[in-house]
């Protein structure tokens, strides 16, 4: 993602070209964090005034001009940061911009920040001067080809050592919701500083000083320990683990063992395993899955996890925490059935 490769150095070779202005399309809140965390750097090293503006229709010509003078007694240089925050605006404001970046100018530099995402943008006829004249950044959430490459990014970023391993573990747990990887990222980086992270040490992070972690539960649920189900997940609530860290997990397992089933694979190896990243105590419970449930239950299990992370991304309506009690105590029971 180049939005999240944002740097001085941008700015250096956006100069050499006689540029002044950005565009930054979409509103994916790490990527318009991160930029606006660059920006603010660029400005307090270089002693360049930073300088907010928003427009959406009721903003004038007088008022945008007065927002563009600056009359900074410490700073003649400004970085104007303009939010766009309507596309009907009127025509002397959007000349008034196309102004801006028309003319090169080395003590002015301007970021516009627009909500649609590019394609949507390219069809703004009013926008294609400044189009022209700009260097594009898209701020969107990163797709599953680079969701990994992604996370190394924002590792590396935030001075964290994730090894191979945690950094496959951890794009699965959090259901590819980059804002959560962020989240985690940086609480990672405040516990463990450069240290390495890997597999086990990511998986117990899960737990979040918690009397139970997650695998406490997926380990009741799949055992058919309903006690300890009810236990469990009342605990993960009370301190705080975010439900679709432990949706994740469970996704994680029954991903691993649909692709298992719909292979015909009843014991699996070691190698097995690995390909998959399931390791320790996790393989053993796996494997009494694939003898107790059928491919159709499997199915089921994992639709059901699907509505559940939906939820957990206010895409669908729900209690998240209520869905995952009726899925782990459901498993619980059909799981405690086929023991007897």
């Amino acid at each position: 993602m180049e939005s999240l490769n944002f740097s001085e150095e941008i700015f250096e070779k956006m100069r050499k070209q006689d540029k002044n202005s950005i565009i930054v399309s979409g509103d994916e809140p790490v990527s318009i964090v991160h930029i606006n965390t660059i920006i603010k750097k660029i400005s307090d090293q270089n002693n360049v005034e930073n300088i907010n503006i928003d427009i959406d229709t009721s903003t004038n010509t007088s008022q945008l001009k007065e927002k563009l003078s600056n009359d900074s007694l410490f700073s003649s240089n400004s970085v104007y940061k303009i939010n766009i925050l309507s596309n009907k605006i009127n025509v002397e404001i959007k000349s008034l911009l196309i102004s801006l970046v028309e003319t090169y100018g080395e003590d002015q530099f301007y970021i516009f920040f627009f909500k649609q995402n590019l394609k949507e943008l390219r069809k703004i006829t009013w926008i294609k001067p400044l189009i022209e004249k700009s260097k594009i950044i898209e701020a969107a959430e990163p797709t599953q080809n680079i969701i990994k490459e992604s996370i190394k990014q924002r590792a590396k970023f935030h001075k964290l050592n994730l090894t191979n391993d945690a950094i496959n573990i951890f794009c699965e747990l959090t259901e590819r919701n980059f804002l959560l990887v962020e989240n985690e990222i940086i609480k990672l980086s405040l516990i463990f500083g450069n240290a390495e992270i890997n597999h086990k040490t990511l998986l117990n992070h899960l737990s979040n000083g918690s009397k139970y972690d997650v695998f406490d539960l997926i380990n009741a649920s799949m055992t058919g320990n309903r006690k300890m189900v009810l236990k469990t997940t009342k605990c993960l609530h009370d301190n705080g683990v975010q439900p679709i860290a432990v949706n994740g997990l469970f996704a994680w397992i029954f991903k691993a063992i649909i692709r298992l089933k719909s292979s015909n694979i009843v014991s699996p190896s070691y190698d097995d395993f690995i390909k998959l990243r399931i390791f320790g105590t996790t393989q053993m419970i796996i494997k009494k899955s694939l003898s107790s449930l059928s491919q159709r239950q499997i199915e089921m299990i994992l639709m059901r996890i699907k509505d559940i992370d939906l939820i957990c991304k206010g895409i669908n309506y729900g209690d998240a925490w209520l869905e995952l009690n009726r899925l782990s105590f459901g498993l619980s029971r059909l799981l405690n059935k086929s023991r007897i």
